[in-house]
């Protein structure tokens, strides 16, 4: 029965969720950074701290299944997503490169429930999305925009990049501005036949 598996769904994803009111990919609150330390540690990378993406997948579940904003992990998991956006307006994306994937994974969230302050949270990730796209209508990031220094790193514009922000665009309901037109032209241009 599909109504089943959906409440057992969410209760796990309930479970899941880190005392931050974040997800992880795989555990909960493992955020114990001596363990990069070890002389084993895969490029520094054993933890499965809560992230942006993960979290924001989440917390879009849920909503749509119908959980209450009013709920405490749903305003954990809120409170989490607002606390981690970047100064320039963005998310840190974990598992797509980078800041505009983690940029759409939060807004496709945050649009689905209010919240305090939700207009400048919206307005702070707009303006990153329309400084970061290229001349030619799309968006590109670098894998280099991993490391600091580095964060606003692209050298093409990418249909996949492209495509993320202008999903993030049209969820929070920009899909008449110039910048998702563009965006949409550059897909269609650059298309595989």
């Amino acid at each position: 029965d599909v109504s089943e598996c959906i409440l057992r769904t969410k209760k796990w994803i309930i479970a899941m969720q880190s005392k931050n009111g974040g997800w992880g990919a795989f555990d909960i609150d493992n955020n114990y950074n001596y363990l990069n330390h070890i002389p084993f540690a895969d490029h520094g990378a054993l933890l499965d701290p809560p992230t942006s993406d993960v979290s924001a997948r989440c917390l879009s579940f849920l909503l749509q299944i119908g959980e209450k904003p009013n709920n405490g992990y749903i305003q954990k998991a809120v409170k989490f997503l607002v606390d981690e956006q970047e100064d320039d307006g963005s998310w840190y994306g974990r598992w797509g490169t980078n800041y505009i994937y983690g940029t759409w994974s939060v807004l496709s969230a945050l649009c689905l429930t209010n919240f305090k302050n939700k207009e400048r949270v919206i307005k702070k990730a707009t303006e990153y999305l329309f400084k970061m796209q290229r001349k030619d209508g799309g968006w590109g990031e670098d894998g280099k925009s991993y490391y600091k220094g580095f964060e606003s790193f692209s050298k093409n514009s990418t249909p996949s990049q492209t495509a993320w922000a202008v999903m993030a665009l049209i969820s929070i309901g920009e899909m008449n501005c110039k910048e998702v037109e563009k965006g949409i032209k550059f897909l269609l241009k650059n298309k595989l036949n």
